[in-house]
C-alpha cells in the first residue's frame, strides 16, 4: 500500500540496517542489530576479496542457495550485492 521510495535515499552510517538472530543452539535465539556502516565495511571487504580472487569481470551471477535467513547468506548475497551495485541473483528451489 506504500509508494516505493524515489530516487536514492540516504541513511545515517549508525542507523540500524537489519536485524540477524542467531540459531540458538547455545540457548535461546538472539538478534543482533547491525548498522549501515558495519554492514558495508564488511560487504566492501568481500566483494574486494572476490575481485581479488577471479579480476574483474563485467557479469556477476551469484546462486543463492542457503535460506535467506542465513548469516552468510544475507551477508553476501543482500549487503554484498547492494555494494557491488550490479550482477544478478538466482534463487535454487
Amino acid at each position: 500500500r506504500t509508494d516505493p521510495l524515489a530516487g536514492k535515499p540516504g541513511r545515517a552510517a549508525d542507523d540500524i540496517a537489519m536485524l540477524m538472530y542467531t540459531s540458538g543452539s547455545t540457548g535461546q535465539p538472539k538478534g543482533v542489530m547491525h548498522r549501515f556502516d558495519r554492514i558495508t565495511r564488511s560487504a566492501e571487504g568481500m566483494v574486494g576479496n572476490i575481485r581479488k580472487a577471479i579480476g574483474p569481470t563485467e557479469e556477476i551471477r551469484i546462486l543463492s542457495y542457503l535460506p535467506l535467513a542465513h548469516v552468510f547468506e544475507r551477508a553476501w548475497v543482500e549487503c554484498a550485492a547492494f555494494v557491488e551495485g550490479r550482477g544478478h541473483i538466482f534463487f535454487a528451489e
